[in-house]
């Protein structure tokens, strides 16, 4: 059993278990809250308490391993990246398995097709816009202090 942490701990946690099976799932952490109320109020559920079920849901997106499998599964590893939105997993046992966790979506990633130069045109529209109405303002002010 392991936790994903990532760099700065600004992504939520997910725990990585090792099943019979000699596979791996990750389960995020609200799951296993001691805290869950059967019938959530409405400061339960702003809290962001899952409500408590007898049974912990496994959806297939959840295996870490996939289909694949780790023979003779004996540990877990995970570690931080410079992306805060991703966190490495290795498996190891007589096989090893490698993959990136992103417990929180990769919220930090730009896709490669990215246009930094319409970024920048735009932020420099937003800087002469504002230094522009700045300007008015002052005038207009100064004006009505003229009046």
């Amino acid at each position: 059993m392991r936790v994903t942490s990532s760099a700065r701990g600004i992504t939520g946690h997910q725990v990585l278990l090792g099943t019979d099976t000699d596979q791996v799932v990750a389960l995020d952490k609200r799951w296993l809250d001691p805290r869950r109320p059967t019938k959530p109020s409405e400061f339960d559920r702003d809290e962001g308490l899952i409500p408590y079920m007898e049974v912990l849901p496994l959806s297939p997106s959840s295996w870490v391993t996939n289909k694949n499998v780790v023979a003779r599964l004996k540990d877990v590893v995970t570690a931080p990246t410079t992306l805060e939105s991703t966190v490495l997993c290795f498996a190891r046992g007589v096989d090893v398995f490698y993959t990136r966790l992103h417990p929180s979506q990769s919220f930090d990633a730009l896709d490669e097709e990215f246009s930094y130069g319409l970024l920048i045109i735009s932020l420099l529209v937003v800087g002469v816009t504002a230094l522009a109405t700045h300007r008015m303002s002052v005038k207009a002010t100064s004006k009505k202090l003229w009046k």
